[in-house]
């Protein structure tokens, strides 16, 4: 039942998103900001642990960010509301206690296929179909 609720929600964001763009829309709200992980599907981030980020470059298609224990980076693709990640790959230290952290949040960034800014600009959730996976806020 509560995936049912996600699942719900995720495509009433999607759709209440898609309708309120103009014809103007970058993605503007997306970029050159650096988004700090709040939640992995639905469950809120540890707050002993460093949180992952997520930074999209305007300039170009890449992405970088910190996993939990290494800094990553790869390729995203923006069209209107969906968006994908190519070629991610990371530093290889091991962190015993954010490891399993670091390993969910790469697993879950290869499956967004949609994301959604919030209307007043502070939070960032990615899809995976109508799903929400993952959650940011502007940091």
């Amino acid at each position: 039942m509560p995936l049912l609720k996600l699942s719900l929600l995720g495509i009433l964001l999607i759709v209440q998103q898609t309708c309120q763009r103009d014809e103007d829309y970058a993605h503007k709200e997306l970029l050159n900001t650096q988004w700090e992980l709040a939640s992995l599907r639905g469950e809120a981030v540890d707050s002993a642990l460093k949180a992952p980020t997520l930074l999209f470059s305007a300039n170009e298609t890449r992405v970088n960010g910190f996993a939990g224990c290494n800094k990553f980076f790869g390729t995203y693709m923006l069209n209107e509301d969906s968006l994908s990640f190519s070629g991610i790959g990371s530093t290889k230290m091991f962190c015993e206690q954010s490891q399993e952290l670091e390993n969910n949040y790469i697993e879950l960034l290869s499956m967004a296929s949609h994301f959604v800014v919030s209307e007043n600009g502070s939070t960032l959730t990615l899809l995976d179909t109508a799903t929400p996976i993952l959650e940011f806020r502007k940091k």
